[in-house]
């Protein structure tokens, strides 16, 4: 079975780096050995980042068990997971010399080297060398590792003092002849200030992002999950997948959205899904990195994340479906009702016309402003699709407990009646299990809002108005 979106381009290139296509493997588990990494290039992954590995005098040697699902559920469904899993436990050796057959053997692919190392310029600059011999397409510095490293003064122990990470960048650009990247943190507040450091020192890009620092729940009994040895001791990990996912996009948002930001960016943190691919590049990221859909699966997700991907780039451009509402790939929900045959016609566009991955970095952007900035008047109301309600009342009860109270319950039909007391905070939707039973449209009647006690003189006028509906 052939179509033009099998025919889509999703080659890219990155800092002067080619990438086949833009879905790699991150610095984490699914890269732990060059067989693994090998595998995912079989498989199809356009590039891969090492575990990260540091000099000998810096070996770890891990716990265990260290990798968890992000809460002790028996039905463990959830692309979520905390580890407290260290860097590579093999040597710099190991990485640098097989690095140097991998690309004989794949000289197509991308491989990217992560290092880690403590305040020292000897360390890093060493490091940096070993790079250089192993043949690497490029350079990762993990200065951000949530967990464990910290304890020796490496990792977020380096990546959170944007002196610090302009001195250990300005240290391995001065070495390395491949284009350098930072791995940023997600637990800084001010991303900005440690890209411009990094950017200043000599990166070329960023990686957005790491694990969040987090501790998973515990048993009820209150035992940890995990426990490690006899006494069960555990210990702040990283969390990733889905969990992750929100806050590397506000870390990658926050930086695209700053005028004087210009990197090059690698996505990472969540991407388990085609839909999440393009969240990231539409956000901004130029290739992504996925391990979490990985470890909850295998490598075979990378047919589902190059498919998915090629589909969307591909519908999105197709004028006719967007009119019947379709987002790129996936189509409306009452799409199959309508469409008895549900087969799409391929003759209205030619594969390539349609946009690259480079093409549609940041595309997005334009659509951020501040709240204040928003427009109060565009005020919406949540709309009943009796046919694809399922009458099972939880939009009533979100609304009565978590809400503003403006959902009836028909006790004869259980079906959901919207009143005029609707804020239109689209909790109903959210917590709703039937998609496309509500949806949010423009209001039409007008809406004052209730402000429970009469404002005081200083009130600004702006804020005592009536906003009226919209035509």
């Amino acid at each position: 079975f052939h179509t033009p979106i099998d025919e889509v381009d999703i080659s890219c290139e990155m800092a002067g780096i080619k990438f086949e296509n833009p879905f790699g493997l991150a610095s984490a588990p699914p890269a732990t050995t060059y067989p693994m990494i090998t595998r995912s290039f079989d498989e199809g992954y356009g590039f891969a980042v090492t575990k990260t590995f540091s000099l000998d005098k810096d070996t770890v040697t891990n716990v265990s068990p260290r990798i968890i699902k992000a809460t002790p559920s028996l039905l463990k469904t959830d692309s979520s997971f905390q580890n407290i899993e260290l860097i590579s436990e093999k040597s710099a050796a190991y990485w640098c010399m097989g690095g140097k057959e991998v690309k004989k053997r794949y000289p197509n692919k991308v491989l990217i080297g992560s290092i880690m190392a403590g305040p020292s310029k000897e360390d890093w600059q060493e490091l940096a060398a070993m790079c250089n011999d192993a043949g690497f397409d490029a350079v990762e510095l993990n200065l951000s590792c949530p967990h464990g490293m910290g304890e020796k003064g490496l990792g977020r122990a380096c990546g959170e003092d944007a002196g610090l990470v302009h001195d250990i960048m300005s240290w391995v650009s001065e070495i390395s002849n491949v284009p350098v990247f930072f791995k940023l943190t997600p637990n800084y507040g001010f991303p900005q200030d440690l890209a411009a450091a990094a950017k200043k020192g000599g990166a070329d890009g960023i990686v957005t992002t790491n694990t969040f620092p987090s501790m998973m729940d515990p048993r009820p009994d209150g035992t940890p999950y995990p426990g490690v040895g006899a006494d069960a001791k555990t210990a702040h990990g990283g969390a990733s997948g889905n969990i992750l996912r929100p806050i590397a996009l506000q870390r990658l948002t926050e930086l695209k959205k700053d005028k004087n930001f210009d990197m090059w960016v690698m996505g990472s943190g969540g991407i388990i899904n085609p839909d999440h691919a393009m969240a990231f590049f539409r956000y901004g990221a130029h290739v992504v990195q996925i391990s979490s859909a990985i470890m909850n699966q295998d490598f075979s997700v990378v047919y589902d994340l190059i498919t998915g991907v090629k589909a969307h780039l591909y519908l999105g451009e197709r004028a006719d479906l967007k009119e019947q509402g379709w987002h790129g790939a996936s189509p409306p929900v009452d799409f199959q009702k309508k469409n008895t045959d549900r087969a799409i016609s391929f003759s209205n566009l030619e594969a390539t016309t349609v946009p690259g991955i480079n093409e549609i970095v940041g595309s997005s952007m334009s659509h951020f402003t501040g709240i204040m900035s928003m427009d109060k008047s565009a005020q919406t109301i949540p709309e009943l699709n009796e046919d694809l309600c399922v009458q099972c009342g939880r939009c009533f009860l979100a609304c009565a407990d978590a809400g503003y109270q403006a959902i009836k319950f028909d006790l004869d039909t259980h079906l959901p009646l919207i009143t005029d007391d609707c804020t239109g905070c689209a909790l109903c939707p959210n917590v709703c299990p039937s998609p496309g039973a509500l949806v949010m449209v423009p209001r039409t009647t007008p809406y004052t809002v209730s402000r429970g006690v009469i404002p005081g003189e200083t009130t600004p006028e702006e804020h005592l108005q009536t906003y009226q509906p919209k035509n």
